[in-house]
């Protein structure tokens, strides 16, 4: 038998790496160009689901693509300013989710993968109440690093996209946000162009079989 006690012990130790990210304009202009790129890409989608959602600063961008937006956040402080913003976030954690089985049309997460100390299990979660669409936005290591506090899940695209398979996750769509974008250097002008380098990965999946190997 397995013994969950034990498991619930060692998230409660790593639950105190959990540190507070205030709101910036630098994230804040590249989650909302990685959204509009996926307004091409909505097909039927009514309902969104933003997974890590901070303060819910996120929820305009897609509230004027037409979906219902909901978001879900560990932080107890980010709820309440949510709230204060009349913006629906639930307090809770990104892999023991409240919602019901394919009751939400699109799972978003951005820079929210990586805290996760087992990804694979978290994508199952995000695979089972999503309907049918993800919109991961992952940090790339070449970028931000590897290492961090409460980053335990840093990585490549070939490793993405190996976890997104055996979880059940088929990529549809995806793009390279890089430092020679036009939103990256409107953030940071001064930066060095002739060192071009990967920030983000952004990739819109659909459910699909898990890969077993």
């Amino acid at each position: 038998m397995r013994d969950y006690s034990r498991f619930d012990g060692y998230l409660n130790r790593l639950c105190e790496d959990i540190y507070p990210q205030p709101t910036d304009d630098g994230h804040t202009a590249w989650a909302e160009c990685a959204i509009g790129h996926l307004r091409d890409d909505l097909g039927d989608m009514k309902t969104v689901l933003d997974v890590g959602c901070g303060t819910g600063f996120c929820s305009d961008v897609f509230q004027e693509l037409g979906l219902v937006y909901k978001g879900i956040t560990a932080s107890p402080e980010d709820r309440r300013q949510a709230k204060k913003n009349n913006v629906c976030v639930s307090l809770g954690d990104m892999t023991y989710l409240p919602n019901s089985d394919g009751s939400i049309d699109l799972v978003f997460a951005r820079h929210v993968l990586e805290h996760s100390p087992f990804p694979i299990i978290t994508l199952m979660e995000w695979w089972r109440v999503s309907r049918r669409y993800l919109y991961l936005v992952a940090p790339a290591p070449d970028y931000w690093g590897y290492a961090g506090k409460n980053h335990y899940s840093v990585a490549g695209k070939a490793q993405l996209e190996w976890w997104l398979d055996r979880a059940g996750w088929q990529i549809s769509g995806h793009k390279t946000f890089t430092t020679k974008d036009e939103m990256y250097i409107e953030v940071n002008p001064t930066y060095n162009q002739a060192n071009v380098r990967d920030v983000e990965y952004w990739l819109l999946c659909e459910k699909s079989e898990p890969i077993r190997e």
